[in-house]
């Protein structure tokens, strides 16, 4: 079985013992002065576990995107993947590392295998340094990924009166990402000024690491997510609630049937995923502590509860949930309209939101114009989702054996009730949507 073998470092410095070197540093592979600039603009300094943390989200996300599964999977999925990452202290994370592996191997479906090298480079030598600016005083961080879920929660945190840092995180600062998360984070700007502060990482991987063909999935991209946040935690000397804003029925991703357990849709929210991640801050001494209010909430349920539904209206539109955005330049259709990250905003819209839905669907505008050809991308997903529940509104008992699928809940057993009522929901908001939609093929 092939394995692909990278290793980060800071500058210059390269090993020789691998395929793949990535180079932390100003001009190199990951710039990493504009996260310093943001980092001094709001009087933030991490520690030194804060950097490692960003380090080894930094690798597996660069080695997820330039490891390509059709060519490196041993059964067209599953890579083995190492990694040797320069850390401040090796001894503390080669502890560590059977956590980091099991949240990694869950959220990527993958294997990994992790290594640590003292880094040279303390928080000073690496660029970062204390700022005149006054520290953004905040007890949380949520992240703010452009779409309607982390939106939505930020509407409400900031609405009761506590400032919120909101962790973005883009590939490019293209419309379709980059785009949408910079006019939320306007809007909340406006709208809350000194309570609300924005951090966002960028990170593009350079074509001579990502190569000619690289993995569209980005499984991996939870863990970036993560990492960031606790970075940003790192910066401060309380208590730091990491939100993880997102809906029961995508949290916990549900294959629509067996041929989709390798579903491209990340699980930044399993309750496994989010455990064993929780295990690694607790390990490091980090005090932080990752929530996810909305796990028991449907997508339409979030809409309906929101606290400003005015602010949620001018929000609304400019969020982004397609998991692949047309990007019609010119237009503002950004997003298919059939993918199950669309077809669960539709559902959650017509469910919970007051006005019709403003969202421009791009491959299928309106649902009950035409029947759909199931054996294209247009009706594809729709039939299986159609499918799926219609067989849950017949057999509601069937819930309960479907969310095991999606992953193990043993960490969460006193839960599972809530977890199978949110998913029963969630799945009737879609069939409400669904049940006269037309299919073929």
């Amino acid at each position: 079985m092939p394995t692909r073998r990278f290793h980060l470092g800071f500058g210059d410095r390269a090993a020789s013992d691998v395929e793949t070197n990535i180079r932390i540093g100003r001009g190199f592979d990951f710039d990493i002065s504009g996260i310093q600039q943001t980092m001094r603009r709001h009087g933030l300094l991490p520690s030194e576990i804060g950097l490692d943390l960003l380090s080894i989200g930094i690798a597996v996300y660069f080695a997820d995107v330039s490891a390509n599964r059709a060519e490196l999977g041993d059964d067209g999925w599953t890579r083995h993947l190492d990694l040797v990452v320069e850390v401040s202290q090796p001894e503390l994370w080669e502890a560590l590392t059977e956590r980091i592996v099991r949240a990694l191997n869950f959220v990527s479906s993958d294997r990994w295998r992790l290594r640590f090298n003292q880094r040279l480079d303390d928080i000073e030598t690496a660029g970062f340094v204390e700022s005149r600016n006054g520290l953004f005083q905040t007890a949380r961080i949520s992240l703010l990924s452009g779409g309607l879920d982390s939106a939505t929660a930020a509407i409400d945190m900031l609405c009761d009166g506590e400032p919120l840092m909101g962790a973005s995180i883009s590939s490019s600062d293209t419309r379709t990402v980059g785009g949408p998360q910079n006019a939320i984070r306007t809007v909340l700007s406006e709208e809350f000024q000194n309570a609300f502060a924005g951090a966002k990482l960028t990170v593009q991987v350079p074509s001579s690491i990502r190569g000619a063909n690289p993995e569209s999935s980005q499984r991996a991209r939870s863990f970036l997510f993560l990492t960031f946040s606790s970075f940003l935690a790192s910066c401060y000397p309380h208590r730091i609630t990491l939100v993880v804003p997102e809906n029961g029925l995508i949290a916990l991703n549900v294959p629509l049937d067996v041929t989709r357990m390798g579903s491209n849709s990340t699980k930044t929210a399993h309750p496994f995923f989010l455990y064993h991640f929780q295990l690694l801050l607790d390990g490091l001494g980090l005090n932080a502590r990752l929530d996810d209010p909305y796990r028991f909430v449907t997508k339409g349920e979030m809409l309906h509860n929101c606290t400003d539904k005015d602010l949620l209206a001018r929000i609304l539109p400019l969020s982004v949930s397609c998991a692949k955005p047309p990007n019609r330049e010119g237009t503002a259709d950004n997003h298919c309209g059939c993918c199950p990250a669309c077809i669960i905003r539709r559902a959650a819209i017509l469910a919970g939101f007051p006005e019709p839905d403003p969202t421009s669907y791009h491959t299928v505008p309106d649902l009950g114009e035409r029947t759909l050809n199931a054996r294209t991308k247009e009706g594809k997903d729709i039939r299986a989702f159609k499918i799926a529940a219609q067989r849950l509104a017949d057999h509601p008992e069937y819930a309960e054996v479907d969310v095991y699928r999606a992953g193990p809940l043993v960490q969460v057993v006193p839960s599972v009730a809530d977890y199978v009522e949110v998913y029963r929901r969630g799945m009737m908001e879609v069939h409400a949507l669904l049940a006269d939609v037309r299919t073929e093929g």
